[in-house]
């Protein structure tokens, strides 16, 4: 079958990594921890990251290609987060749609 569109890797891992922070904020509590948030940002990317990687090389290539990856998307969500979902109050709009949902406690956490 003739490809239509071809995307980098890199692209993917940018435009995943943009989406990431919108998928932590579903997957945690309003009220969660911002360790929790930042571990499940981390491992949320290295998933991301491995899968776009094989998912594009059809398997063919090196732990430097998904490390690349990985990283690729950690600081797109990163960036994204803090410059795009967090003042336009898009990332906590959603984690309050979702507040009956994800890891985390609902209880306000002191300092």
């Amino acid at each position: 079958m003739e490809q239509l569109v071809q995307v980098d890797v890199t692209v993917l891992n940018f435009i995943v990594g943009a989406l990431v922070p919108l998928l932590v904020a579903v997957l945690s509590k309003v009220n969660a921890s911002s360790g929790l948030k930042a571990v499940l940002n981390l491992g949320l990317s290295i998933l991301a990251g491995v899968a776009s990687t094989l998912l594009l090389t059809d398997g063919e290539t090196t732990f430097l290609g998904i490390a690349t990856s990985a990283i690729t998307v950690y600081l797109a969500s990163g960036v994204t987060y803090q410059n795009l979902w967090k003042p336009t109050a898009v990332a906590p709009a959603v984690a309050e749609k979702t507040s009956g949902f994800g890891l985390g406690s609902n209880s306000a956490v002191a300092g």
